[in-house]
């Protein structure tokens, strides 16, 4: 029982991280300026993804409401995400920047799927 839930927790923030790089590549597009390679979005996924469930079995034992957890979650993520984009290079414009809108873009799935499935993530 508990690795199938592991493994729903696991498909559901890969959706919440899909839904995220979806909206990610159409504010990429939005501008030359924020133009990166096909490449930045499907390491995105899998970094992502890593990242989101490690943050929630982190904050989910201090954290008991889902709301409260997909925030804590979606700011985790865009923290390690613009980190690892900080050291491989980018510009530290892009890098705040980015850091904030990954935020908001995790923050968009996050919040209903944790709200909805809040047996799966809160312990």
């Amino acid at each position: 029982m508990q690795i199938k839930n592991i493994l729903k927790q696991i498909g559901l923030m890969l959706i919440v991280v899909l839904v995220a790089t979806t909206i990610d590549y159409v504010v990429h597009s939005l501008s030359e300026s924020f133009y990166v390679s096909f490449d930045y979005f499907t390491n995105k996924v899998f970094f992502a993804t890593i990242w989101g469930i490690v943050g929630v079995f982190v904050f989910r034992n201090y954290i008991k409401n889902p709301t409260k957890l997909a925030i804590a979650t979606s700011a985790f993520i865009a923290v390690v995400l613009q980190t690892k984009y900080f050291l491989q290079g980018y510009p530290l414009f892009f890098v705040f920047l980015f850091m904030f809108l990954h935020f908001l873009m995790f923050l968009v799935p996050s919040i209903p799927i944790f709200r909805k499935y809040s047996s799966l993530f809160i312990k």
